[in-house]
């Protein structure tokens, strides 16, 4: 004798998918919840960004430090807009350089020696300094102090000021986004 077993209780019965409204609805509130976290996401990145060239320019100090003490000569770290001598901005890029005569200025003829070229990890930030060149000396001192500030162009990330004293110490400090500041 063959049992009848009604449709609703069949296998096929169980494998049903979505309708189209639970889709629709679905859909809506992902696009809710991605227009609410979007503004967020953007200023997560551009912090990081932020940070990372922070680190980068502290790094190259440290280097240019470490090697006028491990040298025990002056070294330069110099603006570079070419990446062959110091001149143009601290956004286009920098060299490190042995300064055998201790003024600043990277020349073949005086014996100077790069010891390291970088093209600008800023990634689109501005950098107002005052000066385009830090020498450190042989006891790892700077002739005067120094103040690198990094700005951003989104108003809700705070702006990096890398400050140099004359021993050769830096600190990182975050400052208000004042729209002066990299002018």
């Amino acid at each position: 004798m063959r049992v009848r077993v009604p449709v609703a209780d069949s296998a096929c019965a169980m494998l049903r998918g979505f309708t189209l409204i639970e889709l629709i609805i679905t859909l809506a509130i992902v696009s809710i919840i991605a227009a609410l976290t979007a503004p967020a996401i953007g200023n997560f990145i551009d912090s990081g960004r932020m940070s990372s060239a922070t680190n980068a320019v502290v790094t190259e100090l440290v280097f240019t430090k470490s090697e006028a003490v491990k040298r025990s000569t002056p070294v330069t770290y110099c603006a570079s807009s070419d990446l062959a001598k110091c001149t143009g901005t601290w956004d286009a890029g920098w060299i490190v350089f042995v300064d055998t005569d201790g003024d600043g200025v990277f020349e073949n003829a005086d014996g100077d020696e790069v010891l390291r070229r970088s093209e600008s990890p800023l990634n689109g930030l501005a950098v107002k300094s005052a000066r385009s060149a830090i020498t450190f000396q042989p006891r790892g001192t700077t002739f005067a102090t120094n103040t690198m500030t990094l700005c951003s162009k989104n108003a809700d990330v705070e702006n990096r000021a890398i400050v140099l004293s004359q021993v050769g110490r830096h600190r990182v400090a975050k400052s208000a986004n004042d729209p002066k500041a990299c002018v």
